[in-house]
């Protein structure tokens, strides 16, 4: 898995980013810290299959570790350098198996003193996921702008909205797609996720007296999905916006992109398991609704150990 020279030069410049902003800014207190994260999980819809056939469900195991460190700017800001690295593990799906890096900043700035003033917070990153395959190899800019409120000793609220732009590499001419033959007039692109996307979105915590936490969330994405067919046909074609032969199967299938709106759904508990550590429960569903009349729903539940540092 080789990443493009235009990839490399984008971790590099974030990288030299976030060195550089360390290097200038010369806080009154600064913290470290690092968090590990081993999650179970299982997926009725990994590849986002429209209709039965193409539905693959799979389970999976994905490491996650974290560290940074916390700059406390002032009374009432403070900002988070951080950087992560994981590997995802697909049973049943290998060809989803994929190691992935990240590097981000957070700007937090309160309007005042006190457990219920609230914060508005910044933020940006820039993560990488490498697969198998180029074709879903990606490269991910998020800029996030948030609002949090503490509305009581129990009640936390969280409200954001943030952009992504998603990139990949340019791919080498696809033989299997030029065989179909579909509109000569028009061609398609092959890279599947170069597209935008923006958000909006809310979580409600509940916090109860043993340090138990209980959230509910909801976001709305405006951009576009990748789904997996076999069967690749004529309408498809007509309102794709990319098409190649999809590396996460062995042959025969076809991965497409699709200008979407997806409302999603999660529900999540977090149980104390020491000082530091926690076991977290989490489900979410995902209901996408594409171009062309089509709609494709995943469901995810996930158990995972988390420890802090």
């Amino acid at each position: 898995m080789q990443l493009s020279y235009a990839v490399k030069q984008s971790r590099l410049y974030v990288g030299l980013c976030a060195a550089a902003i360390s290097l200038v800014i010369t806080p009154l207190h600064a913290n470290t810290f690092s968090q590990l994260a081993i999650n179970l999980g299982h997926e009725t819809n990994l590849s986002r299959g429209l209709d039965s056939p193409h539905k693959e469900e799979s389970s999976s195991l994905a490491v996650d570790y974290s560290f940074g460190k916390l700059y406390e700017l002032g009374l009432k800001n403070t900002l988070v350098l951080s950087a992560a690295a994981n590997a995802s593990r697909f049973n049943e799906l290998r060809g989803f198996d994929h190691v992935g890096f990240s590097l981000a900043a957070n700007y937090n700035y309160k309007w005042a003193l006190g457990a219920y003033a609230p914060t508005l917070a910044f933020s940006t990153s820039y993560a990488l996921e490498e697969y198998e395959g180029r074709a879903r190899d990606n490269g991910l800019l998020t800029v996030d702008v948030s609002y949090l409120k503490r509305v009581s000793p129990a009640w936390f609220l969280t409200l954001g909205a943030d952009y992504q732009k998603s990139s990949s590499d340019n791919l080498p001419n696809d033989p299997i797609i030029d065989s179909f033959g579909y509109a000569p007039d028009r061609t398609l692109p092959f890279e599947l996720y170069d597209y935008d996307s923006n958000s909006v979105y809310g979580d409600l915590e509940y916090a109860f007296e043993n340090g138990v936490l209980l959230n509910a969330g909801f976001r709305r994405v405006n951009g576009f999905s990748v789904s997996s067919t076999a069967t690749p046909t004529l309408a498809l074609y007509k309102v794709a916006e990319a098409l190649y032969t999809d590396p996460a199967f062995k042959k025969g299938w076809v991965a497409y992109q699709l200008e979407a709106d997806t409302n999603e759904w999660s529900l999540g508990l977090s149980i104390p398991s020491g000082l530091d550590s926690s076991i977290n429960l989490t489900y979410n569903v995902y209901d996408i609704s594409a171009m062309g009349g089509h709609n494709y729903r995943n469901r995810m539940l996930s158990v995972s150990y988390v420890r802090n540092f």
